[in-house]
């Protein structure tokens, strides 16, 4: 841990935009990058589809609103993609959401805090502890979310651990920085995904 702090320490600088927030209230947008982000690249794959999503549904503020779309048009228009496991993610996760009665994000906010829909939340296929950190990225929560960047930046320091372990120790990172998780997050990913 001390060589990962040294390095940080002599190379930190403050993220000016942390995250690619294009759509902070518009809950259809954060719920399909959540779904997206696993597996693919962020800057040729999600991001312009989320930018899509947006620009063509700015408005939708409500679950119900990207609900009634996707009544009407296909999953694979919608997300971009025809990828089975991600539809069918997406799907689950809908239900889920309606279940816990989500419609706009400040209720995705709380209830995702719940441990009961945090192992709901798990137990959609497709979906694990990443896309969990994510999507309380992507809500304005601080988290990490351990993806190949951030697993590479720790083998350079020849660290190589779990998920759960790599997150719990740059965790105490971020803690004896005294920064945010998602600080450090941003700032390690848009380090390593640039090389």
């Amino acid at each position: 841990m001390e060589e990962i702090l040294k390095y940080l320490r002599e190379n930190f600088y403050e993220e000016r935009e942390k995250y690619f927030f294009v759509a902070p209230f518009n809950i259809g947008a954060i719920v399909i990058e959540s779904i997206l982000q696993s597996g693919l690249n962020y800057n040729y794959v999600v991001k312009p589809r989320i930018e899509k999503f947006y620009n063509k549904y700015e408005s939708f503020y409500s679950l119900s609103q990207l609900d009634f779309l996707l009544q009407y048009n296909s999953i694979e228009d919608i997300m971009g993609v025809n990828n089975g496991r991600k539809k069918k993610a997406l799907t689950d996760l809908m239900k889920l959401l309606f279940k816990y009665e989500v419609e706009y994000i400040y209720q995705l906010q709380d209830v995702i805090l719940s441990p009961l829909f945090v192992e709901e939340f798990l137990s959609i296929k497709g979906i694990g502890n990443k896309t969990l950190d994510y999507l309380m990225i992507l809500l304005g929560l601080d988290s990490i979310a351990i993806d190949r960047h951030l697993f590479k930046f720790l083998k350079e320091f020849d660290i190589d651990l779990s998920y759960s372990d790599s997150k719990k120790l740059l965790v105490k990172v971020a803690e004896e920085m005294d920064i945010d998780l998602t600080e450090l997050d941003s700032f390690i990913w848009n380090e390593m995904s640039s090389r």
